[in-house]
């Protein structure tokens, strides 16, 4: 699953300061994942992966919403996978989409872009 260190790194990118603040809760209490990150949108997400690659220390689990302003889930997925290889020593970074959006058509593109899974806002 990726990184050179056995604790689990995980960021998350979530526009909504509400689900930064569960989903950072639900992790830190979760054994074995050492570091939680959290990014306001896709810029600030790519931005925490490059220096996550160049520390060596890359993410294991990226939590994404798909719905941002300015750089969304769809630009975020799409630029990561493409440029991924170019840093990654190991597996692709697992990505999970985590967004109150409904139309199925865009959670599917997100599939086929290389996201994980889905998990559906609003969640407590």
């Amino acid at each position: 699953m990726g990184a050179t260190t056995s604790a689990l790194r995980v960021l998350i990118i979530d526009d909504s300061d509400s689900t930064r603040l569960i989903l950072n809760t639900i992790f830190c209490r979760v054994p074995g994942i050492a570091k939680v990150d959290e990014a306001v949108d896709g810029l600030d997400g790519l931005a925490r992966v490059r220096q996550a690659y160049e520390k060596k220390l890359p993410y294991h689990l990226i939590t994404l919403d798909l719905e941002m302003p300015d750089f969304d889930g769809r630009d975020f997925i799409s630029f990561l996978r493409r440029h991924e290889s170019d840093c990654a020593e190991e597996d692709p970074v697992r990505v999970l989409l985590v967004s109150a959006a409904n139309d199925n058509k865009a959670i599917v593109d997100m599939m086929r872009y290389g996201c994980s899974g889905y998990l559906r806002k609003p969640f407590n």
